[in-house]
């Protein structure tokens, strides 16, 4: 092999090129990608889980959103490439300085009891949750009239956030104002969807009583490079899909620089879709395909992805569910970290996926076939697969006050679990923080109720139609035992206006968080992670150090005034002012007169009896006549 030998004067010369050439190409964002996934898995209780991953990232300079000195040179701001992110959405994160943001329209409610210990935020509160991370105007060393400002500032954009996803998506979210979000403080601390070196402001709103149909499933598809006609959103049904037990459409925004401060930076956008569907509710068989769960099946791949499709599916364990097959063969069979066998299909071109179950005749036709099937015994223990459990209600039926009572439960009979409380109270209900009160006790349900100070604790008070009452506390619940918080409050008049139609049904509260770990001491928590969609995606999965639990949403009866007494005042007002108006009327312009009926001969000689008026003068002789 021959080597070309070079002068030795030009070997500077040539290292000096390939280091401006490396310079450069560290400081040139990566390319646009994206990718699809789809992961299934059993539930303990038979039904499935579905989670579409669609993931997008356009690449921006790392001082992106940060100075505008890039604005005016052209070739040198990469953050307009739109050929795999949506436009649409790209410039309002642009127009309103969002550097994160989180959207999620949940329709249905997670059951952990029965499901387990959801990963990567599945579990959704109903209807509609915002969280923004917005880019600060002001450095850390402002004055306090700037912070001030800037807090102003923020708010602003947050409205107009608002209204910009609203239209977006088709929703409610414009109803998000400053009277309904909140700025916590411990819940959400572990989100690292920003960059390090950027200063943001944190916000998070909560609508319980959006409703979520095809008209908010439509334009989210449209985000998609190819829509939903290529790809695996060729099967997303809004008929099945909206049908299902539980769905959540959920759109995240991150900015992530991967090579520290080499300027390599990029905004992934991803568009997750879980759904909880149950494959027996029509004929009671636990058989099923894709095809048969959404009457459509995947018949092509998106054009634009940049790395293979993957459908993946968690093989359930022989010694549940008996014997089975997949009816299609799987590209590779992989273990999972938790010891499950996981199917992964390339998906290339038309395929239907599913599991068939082998049973015997007497099973099929019997009146109680498969019915143990909707009863798995999970092959973790109920604990591991709910930790802790928390229920939330409001005591109290009148209408002027009540009580928030919430209660939590550690199902692990040797490990302590921190917790971190999480709750957003509207305005109309007047929190006496003074009667917060956080007791627990023991295993041994004998002993008695220890009050608990929560460190640290974060407490925010209400303003009468301005902003909301929120609560975050965190402290540790003993192993095996249980904890109650109550707080007090008063229901207060709002204006007529404000009430709904069915003013009857009341006001939803959001439902509250519950922050754990998601490891124990002594413990293993038996997290429902979905299967593997490539190595990058297994090692982000793995970092998750916090798991979130989502409480019921509340109905609250506030004071309902009288509507029909409008109606009422208006109907008796009227009566009165027309018999008044009329009297008087008849009285100033109606006059008194005489007639007498006299013969009249028409022109055939008939005699007609008319009515005449008998004149002034000749009422006086007629009168003068009866008299005398």
């Amino acid at each position: 092999m021959a080597v070309l030998a070079l002068p030795a004067r030009l070997l500077p010369t040539l290292i000096l090129a390939l280091l401006v050439i490396a310079t450069f190409a560290s400081a040139t964002p990566s390319a646009p990608s994206y990718r699809e996934s789809l992961a299934i898995d059993t539930l303990p209780d038979g039904k499935l889980l579905l989670a579409f991953d669609f993931t997008a990232s356009r690449p921006i300079l790392r001082d992106h959103g940060l100075t505008t000195k890039n604005a005016s040179a052209p070739g040198h701001d990469h953050s307009n490439d739109y050929s795999l992110f949506p436009r649409t959405l790209g410039q309002i994160l642009d127009a309103f300085d969002v550097e994160a943001l989180e959207l999620s329209l949940t329709q249905g409610r997670w059951h952990a009891a029965r499901w387990g210990v959801p990963d990567r935020d599945y579990a959704m509160p109903p209807g509609a949750d915002l969280k923004a991370w917005l880019r600060s105007g002001s450095s850390s060393s402002s004055s306090s009239d700037d912070v001030e400002k800037d807090s102003a500032e923020t708010a602003d954009r947050w409205l107009a956030l608002t209204n910009a996803l609203s239209g977006l998506v088709c929703g409610s979210i414009n109803y998000l104002g400053t009277d309904l979000y909140a700025r916590p403080a411990l819940t959400f601390a572990d989100r690292e969807v920003t960059r390090p070196f950027v200063d943001t402001h944190f916000r998070h709103g909560a609508l319980a009583r959006e409703a979520v149909c095809t008209e908010n499933l439509a334009p989210w598809t449209r985000l998609l490079p190819c829509g939903s006609q290529r790809g695996l959103a060729r099967i997303l049904n809004g008929y099945k899909l909206f049908d299902a037990n539980y769905n959540s459409i959920q759109t995240r925004v991150r900015t992530v620089c991967r090579d520290g401060d080499s300027g390599r930076c990029a905004q992934e956008l991803m568009q997750s879709l879980v759904v909880v569907a149950d494959p027996m509710r029509s004929d009671g068989i636990p058989d099923w395909t894709l095809g048969a769960l959404f009457e459509r099946s995947i018949d092509s791949v998106c054009g634009a992805t940049t790395e293979p499709t993957l459908v993946s599916i968690t093989l359930p364990s022989t010694s549940v569910v008996g014997e089975y097959q997949l009816t299609s063969d799987p590209t590779r069979v992989v273990d999972a970290s938790d010891g499950r066998r996981v199917a992964v299909y390339d998906v290339r071109g038309p395929v239907d996926i599913g599991i068939q179950y082998r049973r015997s005749a007497e099973e099929v036709n019997g009146s109680a076939a498969f019915k143990a099937f909707r009863n798995l015994s999970s092959t973790h223990s109920s604990s591991q697969h709910l930790p802790l459990s928390v229920t939330r209600a409001i005591l109290g039926t009148d209408q002027d006050r009540g009580v928030l009572d919430v209660h939590l439960t550690n199902h692990h009979a040797t490990a302590a679990i921190p917790v971190v409380y999480y709750d957003v109270l509207p305005w109309f209900l007047r929190v006496y923080m003074h009667t917060l009160r956080i007791q627990c006790r023991s295993a041994n349900g004998d002993e008695a109720w220890v009050h608990v100070r929560p460190d640290p604790w974060y407490v925010q008070y209400a303003i009468d139609g301005v902003r909301p009452t929120v609560v975050e506390a965190a402290w540790t619940v003993p192993a095996g035992g249980q904890c109650n918080v109550r707080l007090d409050f008063d229901k207060a008049f709002v204006h007529f206006t404000q009430h709904r139609p069915d003013a009857s049904r009341g006001f939803e509260i959001g439902a509250a968080i519950v922050t754990i770990p998601a490891r124990l001491e002594g413990a293993k928590l038996a997290i429902l992670r979905p299967p593997v969609h490539s190595d990058a995606a297994q090692g982000d999965q793995e970092e998750g150090e916090t798991i979130r639990l989502v409480t019921d949403v509340l109905q609250v009866q506030l004071p309902i005034p009288d509507f029909s007494m409008p109606y009422n005042v208006i109907t008796f007002t009227s009566t009165v002012l027309a018999f008044f108006f009329g009297t008087m009327f008849a009285m100033t312009v109606k006059r008194a007169f005489s007639y007498r009926m006299v013969d009249r001969h028409d022109a055939k000689g008939k005699v007609k009896t008319e009515p005449e008026i008998v004149r002034t003068e000749d009422r006086v002789k007629l009168i003068m006549m009866s008299s005398s």
